[in-house]
């Protein structure tokens, strides 16, 4: 596991110091983990998996990928279906976020101007 979290501290271009102050614990522990002297304890493993978003099988047997899949959210499916720009994503990101009254006056707004439009 030593050349696993090392080389999880490399791709991820860490210091000890920064990948230890992520977790923290103090530096000493990570280089005792990656020099094999120390050995992570079952908390330090869970929070490495968390912190990183690390297949706790990669890093406890180097089996399968380093990383564990980023879930896709919705926006990401709407901007691959159809093509959505940068800025289309933030808008509908932004819309979701408004509270139901702030949208549905948006969406009556924009019929309105839609309505006026088709005159």
């Amino acid at each position: 596991m030593n050349d696993r979290i090392r080389s999880l501290r490399k791709q991820l271009n860490m210091t000890q110091q920064e990948f230890a102050d992520r977790l923290g614990i103090p530096r000493n522990n990570i280089a005792g983990y990656e020099t094999g002297k120390r050995s992570p304890s079952e908390a330090a493993i869970s929070l490495i998996c968390k912190e990183f978003a690390v297949s706790e099988e990669w890093l406890r047997s180097g089996k399968g990928e380093m990383f564990v899949p980023v879930p896709e959210t919705p926006v990401d499916f709407l901007v691959r279906e159809y093509g959505l720009s940068r800025n289309d994503s933030v808008l509908i990101e932004r819309f979701a976020n408004l509270d139901r009254t702030q949208r549905s006056a948006i969406i009556e707004y924009i019929s309105s101007v839609a309505k006026e439009l088709e005159d």
